[in-house]
């Protein structure tokens, strides 16, 4: 499926412009102050549980709608619906905000809805299956991140400190069905728990993660006006909260940056209304993370393993991050038609290309938590019983690294319960592969290596390290 995009930009309270198929309609006019207080009374109604039906929803949507779309830029919407819907399109809408448009970008605008009228029914934009809406930050010098073909690599963060004033962090269940995907699917999952500052930052560059997935706390100091989010101190034991910024900067200090972040603010999290990432998300842009999808409200359990479950589906399926929230916010919806939290996650993205990996990366399935098989070959390479551990050659201006490998008889499938040595081994693997991605084909890569002929144990741990040394010294 296609898409048509139509970029929706904010410049202030009074000037909203609308960008489709390279033309640009404007409306000029200050929003109805009634509209406005309206959809703040909703907006801590929100926060604090207070909608309990699709109808007060609705109107809230409804008010949205009319502040946002008005004049030529309602009619420019309208075309690229109607386009999209004869064409069996997406309809791309991405919303942007300015600074000087700050209060207009706070309000809650994942709830947009278009009315009813006597020709149609109406509907919500983050719902719709054949629209996709978020939130577009575009940078002065947009980092160009190009899609990895590998297994996603998905690194789990668990900050969940002892507090008197905190309560627990609600993730097992949620990451039990999440896991669950690699049945079908090319993922590889990491873990850390205990996240420090440095601890953390080790995690990032060792794991090399496409997506970062956050569970824990987040707070907003009413006084110094900032957001903060829990990692744990040097003991391992307290929390340590740092401000969006200082954890934004974990990321300038850690390379390759994710492509896309996700925190998650669990549904224990509901002592203080405006404790939610959405303020951090921003800052995470800034440090050229392609794509952020934070939390605005706590979200219950069962709703956040719903969206999970469809979101890490359609990302390792090739989908593009937008279309894999909207997926999960439709997939919400549709087990629950009353319920109020397909809102809550909210999308910030740095470019209208939100590609995490390729379909053609979709090679392999069963990937383990720690480390993924390499993708098999379409001609499987038998393993040779003699011959140096690492050999490499030059052919004009290529480079080939040629491996033989006696690694024993069980495949790696054939291992159920990987102790922490042999994930190590998995990781290593992982790095290996990628770097040999990184400057050669994939069939190359498959030429090199063949998930089938290693026993992963610490007898083996020398032979790794040989073909990464020999990587290093041909292709880097």
């Amino acid at each position: 499926m296609g898409s048509i995009e139509l970029t929706v930009i904010v410049d202030d309270m009074r000037t909203i412009r609308a960008q489709l198929n390279r033309g640009e309609t404007k409306f000029q006019g200050t929003p109805d102050n009634l509209y406005l207080e309206t959809i703040r009374i909703f907006e801590n109604w929100l926060r604090l549980r207070r909608l309990s039906s699709r109808k007060e929803l609705e109107v809230l949507g409804s008010y949205l709608y009319k502040v946002l779309f008005r004049g030529e830029v309602e009619d420019s919407f309208k075309r690229a619906l109607v386009t999209a819907t004869q064409d069996k399109e997406h309809l791309r809408v991405q919303l942007s905000f300015s600074g000087n448009a700050a209060d207009l970008a706070s309000l809650p605008w994942e709830y947009l809805y278009y009315p009813d009228t006597e020709y149609h029914r109406g509907f919500f934009l983050a719902t719709r299956a054949d629209l996709v809406l978020s939130r577009y930050m575009p940078l002065e010098e947009p980092q160009s991140i190009t899609p990895i073909e590998s297994s996603l690599r998905i690194l789990l963060v668990i900050s969940d400190p002892e507090d008197e004033h905190l309560e627990p962090v609600v993730a097992e269940p949620i990451i039990e069905a999440m896991e669950k995907l690699v049945e079908t699917n090319a993922i590889t999952f990491g873990r850390l728990e205990k996240p420090t500052i440095d601890n953390f930052i080790d995690k990032l560059e060792e794991f090399q993660p496409h997506v970062l997935h956050f569970f824990g706390h987040g707070r907003y100091d009413e006084e110094r006006k900032e957001a903060e989010i829990a990692l744990f101190d040097i003991d391992e034991i307290r929390g340590a909260w740092l401000t969006d910024r200082m954890f934004a900067d974990c990321f300038t200090r850690a390379r390759p940056v994710p492509r896309l972040v996700f925190l998650h603010l669990g549904e224990s999290n509901t002592k203080n209304f405006k404790a939610n990432f959405e303020r951090l998300a921003p800052e995470l842009i800034r440090t050229n993370i392609q794509a952020v999808v934070a939390m605005r409200y706590p979200i219950e359990t069962k709703a956040a393993t719903v969206f999970c479950r469809t979101f890490y589906g359609e990302l390792a399926k090739g989908e593009s991050v937008d279309v894999a929230v909207q997926m999960g916010r439709h997939k919400i919806t549709t087990s629950d038609a009353n319920t109020r939290v397909f809102g809550t996650p909210v999308l910030y993205m740095q470019t209208s290309d939100g590609l995490v990996q390729p379909k053609a990366s979709i090679a392999s399935k069963g990937a383990r938590r720690g480390g993924g098989p390499i993708p098999p070959a379409k001609q499987e390479v038998e393993p040779t019983k003699t011959g140096p551990l690492v050999s490499s050659t030059e052919t004009g201006s290529a480079s080939i690294v040629k491996t033989t490998i006696l690694a024993g008889k069980k495949t790696i499938d054939e291992i159920k319960n990987p102790s922490v040595d042999k994930l190590k081994m998995y990781q290593m693997l992982s790095k290996l592969r990628d770097q040999l991605l990184a400057k050669n084909t994939l069939e190359e890569m498959r030429g090199v290596l063949s998930n089938k002929y290693f026993e992963v144990d610490l007898e083996f741990q020398p032979v790794i390290y040989a073909m990464m040394r020999a990587v290093e010294d041909i292709i880097l």
